[in-house]
């Protein structure tokens, strides 16, 4: 089979060469581009976003560029720059909701203007049908399957730039070999290297992803000399040029130094076996959780068990295809690089090596169909591509359960962001001075926020009157991510100080939707009446009071870390805050915190107090709201400003009160 595979990835029937004239677009390609187009459009913009804390944090150079015009990260304690990332991608977020477009259409538009970019160019291309329809499937197959593979749902979180560097590179990719089979068509050629270049530019790991263009930059002089080349070569330089050199003028140069800095703290460069290491730990990691999924999904990863790279696999195969070896060769700087050289690697990095790998998956299923069809079924050969666009549309809709997450409706996409916030500044007043945890900030609803990691959990704190401290705050923000983590000499976080009484409750808020969005408001005084907010799976809001015979109870109580995990059925909001691992206590401990209807509470209060100590136990009563009245309350939210020092936050907030 070996060799028909060869003869048939050149032969000129079934995959036509560079010169041949495109045709009009097939029925079969029109339907599977029409999908393809549609079922963008569902996901960008249907389908609820992905929220985690990286997209929380990460939203603050964001906000900074729309409120004050600038793309720094100041809750990550860089006041006058945006190096933890390239800022990039933010800028473009930042525009488009300068524009007028909201945060959470917003970040879903780059990934869906990039994928429709290739779809036009990949219906308009010289490719053989059969690849068509394989790269037109990959554009969504490839970032909806490996969405799910890394994170267990189909959500578009993009308030990091991975999925956005992923298809820039990717259609990059297609756009070069394009223009390539286009008897090297210098707009596509231009096309390719600015998009390359501009997918180097939106995170790190990228870095060397440009020098893809220069395979193309040596093949079009091999192929046909210097004295008739100058018009592609200077169409990949001008791509080239024309996004990098204001890149270098503008971030890179002058903010080189802070950048290697940052970098080195970060240690994102290893050596060869440790990243190759590295890259299959988390290869197992990604197929564990893989395992409670769908059996499709973990059927096309499975070379992840078996610690398989991808990129061999695509790489093989897209070389083996006469009309694709561009591809294969012009990936190799980026995917290289992450595999041998990257050692900090995150599920994010794989986005762009898994779409190339399930794309050079459906470009030998094909293969594979051709190969049947010429040699078996021959009287049916040229039906093999419209079956086989079937069956990657059925993979698509109905193979993976991507649909069922679609929430089609005329109402607009709530921000559940701007609902935590609203939740904050509704339980704080309009004029809050709020201490946070590193790329911490927004949703708490404060005016004025200052980071207090550095003061309270990354030095020694002997001789701090903590009390005194947090005195100086209206609130003091806690949420689940690391809340155990601590360096001072004493091992306690603010979850221990709430635990030790230093800290007292101030307000909650619980989302059903988002987990990482859930946090608690402390406080030294506990005030008069507790107030919180919980989101319901609905987008409706249950907005608690204290109330002495109210029909819920809030409980926050001290546990083993896991234990209570059996009673979570009838709570109706939870969450939990690891506490720091205490070197004569085992197993960690755990601050538990959770809302429940009180006749629950009460049947199983002697079940947790027999295994936990209880901190506190508030009756309360609901009143549901629309999450629309709560976000009416921002009609005017001021800013937030940030501070680098608590004096100058503590003088702000006095400067801005009524005289």
């Amino acid at each position: 089979m070996t060799g028909s595979i060869r003869s048939l990835s050149s032969n000129s029937h079934q995959l036509p060469t560079e010169n041949q004239t495109p045709t009009r677009p097939s029925v079969a390609i029109v339907i599977m581009a029409f999908t393809v187009v549609v079922s963008a459009l569902v996901w960008a913009f249907f389908i609820e976003r992905r929220i985690g804390l990286d997209d929380l944090g990460l939203f603050n150079p964001i906000y900074m560029f729309v409120n004050y015009g600038v793309l720094t990260y100041p809750t990550y304690g860089y006041f006058h720059s945006m190096i933890v990332h390239p800022p990039l991608h933010y800028l473009v977020l930042g525009l488009l909701m300068k524009a007028g477009i909201p945060a959470h259409y917003a970040q879903s538009i780059p990934p869906f203007l990039l994928i429709l970019i290739g779809v036009l160019i990949t219906v308009r291309s010289k490719f053989p049908e059969a690849i068509k329809i394989a790269l037109l499937f990959s554009l969504i197959a490839g970032s909806l399957i490996p969405w799910r593979a890394l994170f267990g749902d189909y959500g578009p979180g993009v308030v990091r730039p991975d999925l956005h560097l992923a298809l820039a590179w990717f259609v990059g990719l297609i756009a070069l070999e394009s223009g390539r089979l286009c008897n090297w068509n210098p707009r596509r050629l231009f096309l390719g290297s600015f998009l390359l270049t501009y997918a180097s530019a939106l995170h790190y790991p990228a870095i060397i992803a440009w020098t893809g263009v220069f395979i193309y930059v040596i093949w079009v002089v091999k192929a046909q000399g210097w004295r008739t080349s100058v018009k592609p070569v200077g169409s990949l330089i001008l791509g080239v040029c024309l996004f990098g050199i204001p890149y270098l003028i503008l971030y890179l140069v002058p903010n080189w130094l802070d950048i290697m800095i940052f970098l080195k703290s970060a240690e994102p460069i290893g050596g060869i076996l440790a990243s190759f290491s590295k890259h299959l730990q988390t290869y197992n990691w990604i197929y564990a959780n893989l395992m409670s999924r769908e059996v499709l999904t973990r059927f096309l990863f499975y070379p992840l068990a078996l610690g398989i790279p991808t990129v061999l696999i695509s790489v093989a195969v897209f070389f083996w295809v006469k009309a694709t070896r561009g591809i294969a060769i012009a990936s190799l700087p980026y995917t290289l690089f992450l595999l041998l050289f990257i050692q900090r690697k995150f599920g994010y990095y794989y986005i762009p090596e898994f779409m190339l790998y399930l794309s050079g998956l459906a470009v030998f299923a094909i293969l594979a169909m051709n190969w049947v069809s010429v040699r078996i079924f021959q009287r049916y050969r040229k039906l093999t591509t419209p079956a086989f666009t079937v069956v990657l549309i059925l993979i698509l809709l109905v193979g993976t359960p991507w649909l069922q997450a679609a929430e089609i409706s005329p109402q607009p996409r709530l921000d559940e962001l701007a609902i935590a916030r609203a939740a904050g500044r509704q339980i704080l007043g309009p004029n809050a001075l709020v201490g946070a945890r590193i790329a911490r900030s927004y949703i708490y609803g404060e005016t004025y926020s200052y980071m207090i990691e550095p003061d309270v959990l990354w030095r020694n704190i002997d001789g701090l009157n903590l009390t005194e401290f947090f005195e100086k705050f209206d609130a003091i923000g806690e949420d689940g991510f690391r809340s155990d983590a601590t360096y001072n000499e004493f091992n306690e976080s603010l979850s221990s100080w709430y635990v030790g009484r230093i800290l007292n409750i101030r307000g909650f808020y619980f989302s059903s939707r988002h987990s990482d969005l859930s946090y608690l408001l402390l406080s030294v005084q506990r005030p008069e009446s507790l107030e919180g907010y919980a989101l319901l799976k609905t987008w409706q809001v249950l907005h608690f009071r204290e109330q002495t015979d109210g029909d819920y109870v809030f409980a926050a109580v001290v546990c083993d870390a896991g234990s209570l995990n059996t009673i979570r059925t009838p709570v109706s909001f939870w969450n939990s805050y690891l506490l720091p691992v205490q070197s004569n206590v085992r197993p960690q401990k755990e601050l538990v915190t959770f809302i429940s209807k009180t006749e629950d509470y009460l049947s199983l209060r002697p079940s947790i107090s027999s295994r936990c100590v209880i901190r506190d136990e508030i009756r309360l009563q609901a009143k549901l709201l629309d999450s629309d009245q709560l976000l009416a309350t921002l009609t005017n939210d001021r800013p937030i400003q940030f501070h680098d020092s608590l004096e100058a936050a503590i003088n702000a907030r006095m400067d801005s009160q009524p005289t």
